[in-house]
């Protein structure tokens, strides 16, 4: 009898769990409005807590990357498979599709940009000043271009 409980015990560890596992990723959507214009290319880049130190400084290091072509001065991402986590996001309006976010001869912007929260602050925005939390299957977001008038 010991030796059936044995076996018993161990097949109700080894079988497959059949309780539907709850998912740990979600969709982020996030509406970009304002653009200047529709020319050039929406980038959008989404930085991790683990990868915080390269927001707004390389693209390169963003745990999701896309771009899109500019609508009506808005455009809508759908970033999909986002492991739940602390994020923050970047956008750039590549106005001569480059790649690159162009900046003046003293480094100051002169194409647009966003960031998740729409923080306004003097100088680079921070990881922190534009963080927020995607704990649930779906979250939704607005971010509002800026242009810098020199």
């Amino acid at each position: 009898m010991k030796f059936i409980s044995l076996i018993l015990f161990s097949l109700m560890f080894s079988l497959p769990n059949l309780q539907t596992k709850q998912s740990s990723t979600g969709i982020l959507i996030i509406h970009v409005r304002n653009f200047e214009s529709n020319s050039g290319i929406a980038r959008i880049a989404l930085y991790s807590e683990a990868n915080k130190k390269y927001f707004l400084v390389n693209a390169k290091f963003a745990t999701q990357k896309e771009a899109s072509n500019i609508t009506q001065k808005s455009v809508d991402f759908e970033l999909k498979d986002v492991t739940f986590g602390t994020y923050a996001i970047a956008i750039h309006h590549d106005e001569n599709n480059d790649g690159v976010f162009n900046r003046s001869s003293i480094g100051f912007p002169i194409e647009g940009y966003g960031v998740s929260g729409n923080k306004s602050t003097f100088g680079r925005p921070e990881f922190e000043d534009c963080v927020f939390v995607l704990n649930s299957q779906t979250k939704e977001m607005t971010i509002d271009m800026k242009y810098l008038k020199l």
